[in-house]
C-alpha cells in the first residue's frame, strides 16, 4: 500500500516559507550593524595587540640584552630594511633593532631583531603622537626615552578610535576617554586624538 499525504507525513506551505524568510530578513536586518561594528572592533584590537608584543618584545630585549633597542617605522621589511621618514607611517610597519649609538637610525654593525608587517586590512591607520611619531627607545633598563600615544583608526573616525600609551618608565596601557567623557581617547596629557 502506499503512503500519502493524508498518512502524516506533511511538508512546508509557501506561506510557512515565506514566513521563515521574512522573520530571518528581520533579525538579520538588525543585526548586521552589531557584527560589522564587532568585526571593526575586531581588526583594530589585533592590529594593535599586535603592535604591543612587538612593543613588547623590544623593550624585554632592551633589559636581556644590556643595550638601547629601538621600534621605528618603516615601509620595508627584513634585515635590509632601513627606518622610514616622511610619508612612511606606523601601519606600513615597522622594525625593531639593537640601537648601540641610540640616535634613532639602523646604522652598519647595529643588530636587526625583527620587523613587523604592514597593517591588515590596509584601510587600519597607526600613528604615533608626540616623541613616538617616528621611533620608540627603550633603555636597558626598559625605560622609555620618547613616551606618547598610538592611535589605531579605520573609517568611522576619532569616536571609535583605539589606543595605547607609552610611559617614561616603558609601560605600555591601553588609552582611554579622560574626565571630559566625550567617548574620544585622550594622550597621555589628556589631549583628544585624531585620526587621519
Amino acid at each position: 500500500m502506499r503512503a500519502s499525504f493524508s498518512d502524516g507525513q506533511r511538508g512546508f506551505t509557501l506561506i510557512e516559507i515565506l514566513v521563515v524568510i521574512t522573520i530571518m530578513g528581520i533579525v538579520f536586518a538588525f543585526a548586521a550593524p552589531a557584527i560589522r561594528e564587532f568585526t571593526q572592533n575586531n581588526r583594530q584590537a589585533v592590529a594593535l595587540n599586535r603592535f604591543i608584543g612587538f612593543l613588547n618584545y623590544a623593550r624585554s630585549e632592551a633589559v636581556k640584552r644590556g643595550a638601547t633597542v629601538t621600534v621605528c617605522k618603516s615601509a620595508g621589511v627584513g634585515a635590509a630594511a632601513a627606518c622610514g621618514g616622511a610619508g612612511v607611517n606606523w601601519e606600513d610597519g615597522w622594525l625593531v633593532y639593537q640601537d648601540d649609538n641610540g640616535d634613532g637610525t639602523v646604522d652598519g654593525g647595529e643588530v636587526f631583531l625583527r620587523s613587523g608587517e604592514p597593517l591588515t586590512p590596509s584601510f587600519l591607520t597607526m600613528r604615533g603622537a608626540g616623541p613616538v611619531v617616528n621611533r620608540v627607545t627603550f633603555t636597558s633598563r626598559g625605560y622609555s626615552n620618547n613616551a606618547g600615544t598610538f592611535r589605531v583608526c579605520d573609517a568611522r573616525g576619532v569616536n571609535s578610535a583605539k589606543g595605547i600609551r607609552i610611559s617614561t618608565m616603558g609601560r605600555i596601557t591601553r588609552a582611554v576617554d579622560g574626565p571630559d567623557a566625550d567617548i574620544i581617547i585622550e594622550s597621555a596629557g589628556g589631549v583628544n586624538v585624531a585620526c587621519p
